[in-house]
């Protein structure tokens, strides 16, 4: 059996590619629950790998949904860590 790796992911740019002088950006995602009657808000931060064509696009606040695939990273110290590896985005 082929093992899937596909995500769907769909948030604010909070770090654009200048930051990092590279092809990645930081991405945050809300995710609202309701929990005891109330209403709960989760956020989470991601590293999001790109190719060079859109980089320039990727500016802080600029929502994004990405289509891509979880990536094995290794970062200082050889922490390893997991991003995501766009194949698709669309700007909103």
């Amino acid at each position: 059996m082929n093992n899937l790796n596909s995500v769907l992911l769909e948030g604010k740019i909070y770090v654009d590619c200048d930051f990092y002088k590279r092809n990645t950006f930081g991405l945050v995602s809300k995710r609202f629950f309701k929990e005891d009657g109330k209403l709960q808000e989760e956020q989470f931060y991601i590293d999001i790998y790109i190719n060079d064509k859109i980089s320039t696009q990727c500016k802080i606040g600029r929502e994004v949904r990405i289509v891509g695939r979880l990536k094995n990273v290794e970062k200082p110290a050889g922490i390893q860590s997991v991003a995501i590896e766009a194949e698709h985005i669309e700007f909103r």
